[in-house]
């Protein structure tokens, strides 16, 4: 979780009234939590277009909005973006920025099984090992006496082991995936995501536009392909009412 203070008293110092620290970082699906540490007025924490208003009921005034009064804090999971908010009751003085990277990993294929080694016969190719004849019996059925010359086991002649033939087809490069998370949950009704995509040093291209998708995968390309990826939310009905690009991820497939 990411903590920001809404710190200060207009009645005392207005120069003092402030969001601590002014720019903060987190991950995607991190909690982001404002704290009201003043005595007495309200804070909100609302983005610059309105994409999202973290406010309350305490405090309004004919002259000023309510908001979360002192003490109390307010909070959101963020998607991935660079996020700039004011408060409501303190637009003048009161400016912060959250900054969300999308987040990457890389799926690699599994191993393949190793097959047989290289000149090895299949099992159906494989002659059998002959075994040795038995002697010849005379005519009366009666093995030969001395005179009988046993017969000399010459070993069958073994005929070369085939090798399979040479393959002329290169082995296939095969491709990682890339995941990529800007959110971890839908966004509000109304609202959507760019996403976009490079090979660093690229130009930036639209990948999704106006999705409502959460993640999605590609193909990262051979080993050693690098690439970058951002991601912002906006208006589904307008494209510059939106947060500016997320920092850049960069991923190695």
């Amino acid at each position: 979780m990411v903590l920001i203070r809404a710190e200060g008293n207009a009645l005392y110092d207005s120069a003092d009234l402030r969001f601590d620290p002014a720019s903060a970082g987190a991950q995607v699906g991190q909690t982001v939590r404002w704290l009201n540490t003043d005595t007495l007025v309200p804070h909100t924490a609302t983005e610059d277009h309105g994409l999202w208003d973290l406010g309350g009921t305490y405090g309004a005034t004919p002259a000023n909005p309510p908001g979360f009064g002192p003490g109390t804090t307010v909070e959101r999971p963020f998607e991935a973006g660079t996020a700039h908010y004011y408060c409501r009751v303190h637009p003048a003085q009161m400016h912060g920025l959250i900054a969300v990277p999308v987040a990457l990993s890389i799926e690699r294929p599994a191993t393949r099984p190793a097959g047989p080694a290289l000149g090895s016969a299949p099992a159906h190719l494989r002659r059998p090992h002959r075994r040795a004849r038995a002697p010849r019996r005379g005519r009366r059925g009666r093995r030969r006496g001395r005179r009988h010359r046993p017969a000399k086991h010459r070993p069958a002649k073994r005929r070369p082991t085939p090798r399979p033939p040479a393959s002329s087809t290169p082995t296939p490069v095969v491709s990682s995936t890339v995941v990529a998370q800007w959110a971890s949950a839908a966004p509000a009704a109304g609202e959507a995501f760019d996403v976009q995509r490079r090979r660093p040093g690229g130009t930036w291209e639209p990948w999704l536009t106006a999705t409502t998708e959460t993640r999605g995968t590609f193909a990262g390309g051979a080993p050693g392909t690098a690439w970058e990826v951002r991601a912002r939310l906006r208006r589904l009905s307008d494209d510059t009412q939106a947060t500016d690009w997320s920092p850049t991820a960069t991923v190695t497939a």
